[in-house]
């Protein structure tokens, strides 16, 4: 894909939209809609994100015997500074205090990645059905599978499991 000076505003809103969406399960319609761009075209700006060590994708866990599960990968954004910026985002602790909870889970979650690469073994996955029960996130590791749920509450209960 070539890249022109052209493309620069498009891809600005591109990068926007996966910042504001990112922790997130990637939408490529919604985002191609919305950025003015083919889906084609915003699956390698995504790839070309990755490509540049910006950012990263976890993929669904696929090796349920349920059929119901989502197989779209969730994209994330190395570093929140970067993520709130290109989100236009104000850097307060307004903005993370506004809704918690996901700022939480992608935090553990790029943790949780960048754990796995540094040891350079294991795999991290998610897993939601349809009907939208999910696992946050999913480690493959030596044969065992070590389901993590991502809860913000100051009074955890076994329902949150």
């Amino acid at each position: 894909m070539r890249f022109g000076a052209k493309d620069w505003g498009k891809f600005q809103r591109f990068l926007q939209l996966a910042a504001a969406e990112s922790g997130q399960i990637v939408n490529y319609a919604a985002i191609s809609k919305e950025a003015a761009l083919s889906q084609p075209t915003v699956k390698a700006h995504y790839q070309l994100l990755e490509d540049m060590f910006i950012g990263f994708t976890v993929p669904a866990w696929t090796r349920s015997p349920r059929k119901q599960l989502l197989s779209t990968p969730r994209f994330f954004l190395f570093d929140f500074g970067l993520r709130h910026t290109a989100a236009g985002l104000a850097a307060s602790p307004h903005t993370v205090l506004a809704n918690p909870g996901p700022i939480f889970e992608q935090w553990v979650g790029i943790e949780l990645w960048k754990r796995l690469q540094y040891l350079g073994k294991g795999q991290l996955y998610y897993m939601r059905t349809k009907d939208g029960a999910e696992v946050d996130f999913i480690i493959e590791h030596a044969g065992e599978i070590i389901p993590i749920e991502v809860k913000w509450t100051e009074n955890p209960s076994s329902s949150d499991a």
